[in-house]
Formats: C-alpha cells, structure tokens, sequence
C-alpha cells in the first residue's frame, strides 16, 4: 500500500497515510506527461502590491502543481514594489485561469 500523495509505502494492514492522512493506494499514479519545457521562457501571469494577495496566489499555483517564480518580494519594504509570480511559457494560460478570480484593481501605493 502506498500513499498517493508522499509516496510512502505501508505494509498491507494500513489503510491511511499517518502523515497525509489520505487513503492509500495499491499502485502509484503514474507521473503526468511533461507539459513543461526547460527552453520555455518565464512569463509574468500575475503581479500585486498585496503580499498576502501574492502568498494565496503562490498557494494557489502550489496546489495545482504549476512550478512558479517570484520576483519583486523585498521584504524589509513589503508592498512597495509589485510582486510577480511568473511561470513557463507552457503553463501561462493555466496559471492565468487558476489565478483569474484574484484579479482586482490594484490601488496606487
């Protein structure tokens, strides 16, 4: 039995990932088709003056698994530059569509 989201395996009796607390499973999921291309350029999909509008996004880009970059966090002066989270070319418009609803008129810092 394995767990399909830390990949540890556990003899037949478990049914739950102690650390995950998910059920296990009897095969790992294979691993997805590789989208993603190393001579894709970065691309900015999402910029804020908000850092805690920035961390949900991160977030939110963690949780569908879209590997990102930020650039602009300086953190002595939060907020006074503009944060962006960039991704590969390849996954630019599904990073827009999971981060479209935190779309909002920024304010003039």
């Amino acid at each position: 039995m394995y767990c399909p989201k830390c990949h540890v395996e556990y003899v037949p009796s478990f049914t739950r990932c102690a650390e995950c607390n998910v059920e296990l499973v009897e095969v790992l999921p294979t691993a997805k088709p590789a989208r993603r291309h190393s001579t894709d350029g970065l691309v900015t999909v999402f910029s804020t003056h908000d850092p805690g509008l920035a961390a949900v996004a991160e977030s939110l880009l963690q949780s569908a698994d879209v590997r990102f970059s930020v650039r602009g966090m300086l953190l002595p002066y939060p907020g006074a530059f503009p944060v962006d989270l960039q991704v590969l070319a390849g996954d630019a418009d599904e990073a827009r569509r999971i981060l479209a609803d935190l779309a909002a008129p920024e304010s003039q810092p």
